[in-house]
């Protein structure tokens, strides 16, 4: 059996808490990155169902974004 490869915002954020609590990312955000195609995803049934790897991918962009600002005294 394979494993599962798309997830509902409300799965993703349970999966990975620490999007929500480190970056600040609700459902709204992770729908609104799937409705501007930053990360895949379609609508199927109502419900907005996003691809694991690119919203892992977008997480690890959003990542080196954040420590290539960082200011090192």
């Amino acid at each position: 059996m394979s494993e599962k490869r798309f997830y509902t915002p409300t799965e993703l954020l349970k999966k990975y808490p620490q999007v929500a609590d480190k970056l600040r990312w609700s459902r709204n955000d992770l729908g609104h990155l799937v409705r501007t195609g930053v990360i895949y995803g379609e609508r199927v049934k109502g419900k907005t169902i996003i691809d694991e790897q690119s919203f892992l991918n977008a997480v690890r962009f959003t990542n080196s974004v954040i420590e290539s600002r960082l200011i090192k005294v």
